[in-house]
């Protein structure tokens, strides 16, 4: 098989750092013959970090092989024929075409991993933590989203928030309630009634993770029941984390209003959908 003519894309032999326009991508794209099938989650993610200016030149190359096949690099071209957009990437054209199978056999940075290198601590904690206050912000319920999290957002997200660290501390040290709700999610709703009353959010949430100083009709009693019974459930009849936390709310409005409970219901069956409580 002849070799791939770069030059009339303006592609120098080997290896450059070259800017891929819509339809330099088009003509690249046509070489993908061997690559997995587009992600559209991870297609959608790069679509939005080109729309937002948050593609960065950080030396991944678009790997083509010395036989003029696509090996790496397919997704990276879409973004850009999808988006119109053009941005500076590095090439490498000569790859032996056997060295395909060893692409991206590396460990992918998550979250946490770049917490960690900006110096953070707890900082898979925190990432989770990140992800469903994200999501909230988003949705209106503490759930991750299906589009994956662009990290540029996260980071800024915990600048801009330094209560989550703050937060993150409180669910180290309160690991039974993180037990009854599920550590992630006792981060976020502490999150969030801290942002309401940083006072009220650590003596309702210390109480349910002490079970002291508990009255009949206490709201963090009646709540701390509930959490109980459902953990001595089997697993099958647990009820998810995201019905634990709507509890919680409730519970928690309750205890702001200065009222007493009787019972906590909520359920996010198909059935009877409800939406998903607002913390006062």
């Amino acid at each position: 098989m002849s070799k791939f003519n770069y030059a009339k894309l303006g592609i120098p032999v080997q290896k450059a750092v070259v800017t891929i326009t819509p339809a330099i991508a088009k003509e690249l794209l046509l070489l993908n013959i061997t690559n997995r099938p587009i992600n559209k989650a991870n297609l959608k993610k790069l679509m939005v970090a080109l729309k937002q200016k948050l593609w960065h030149l950080n030396g991944d190359p678009i790997r083509i092989s010395s036989e003029g096949h696509l090996l790496d690099g397919q997704h990276r071209l879409q973004a850009i024929f999808n988006t119109g957009i053009s941005c500076d990437t590095v090439v490498i054209n000569s790859i032996p075409p056997e060295s395909f199978i060893t692409i991206d056999q590396g460990s992918v940075r998550s979250l946490g991993d770049i917490l960690a290198l900006t110096g953070e601590e707890n900082c898979r904690r925190l990432a989770a933590l990140v992800r469903l206050a994200m999501g909230y912000d988003a949705l209106g319920r503490p759930e991750v989203r299906t589009t994956p999290t662009i990290t540029e957002d996260a980071l800024r997200y915990v600048e801009g928030h330094p209560e989550l660290k703050l937060t993150v501390l409180f669910g180290n040290s309160h690991r039974k309630a993180g037990a009854l709700i599920g550590p992630a999610m006792l981060d976020w709703l502490h999150y969030s009634f801290h942002r309401l009353s940083a006072e009220q959010a650590n003596l309702f949430l210390g109480s349910l993770n002490s079970g002291e100083n508990l009255t009949l009709g206490a709201p963090a009693y009646v709540l701390r029941e509930k959490l109980l019974n459902n953990k001595d459930r089997y697993a099958r009849d647990k009820v998810s984390t995201i019905t634990r936390a709507a509890w919680t709310i409730k519970a928690w409005n309750a205890y702001r209003r200065g009222a007493p409970l009787t019972r906590i219901n909520w359920a996010a069956s198909k059935d009877n959908p409800q939406q998903f409580p607002t913390p006062i």
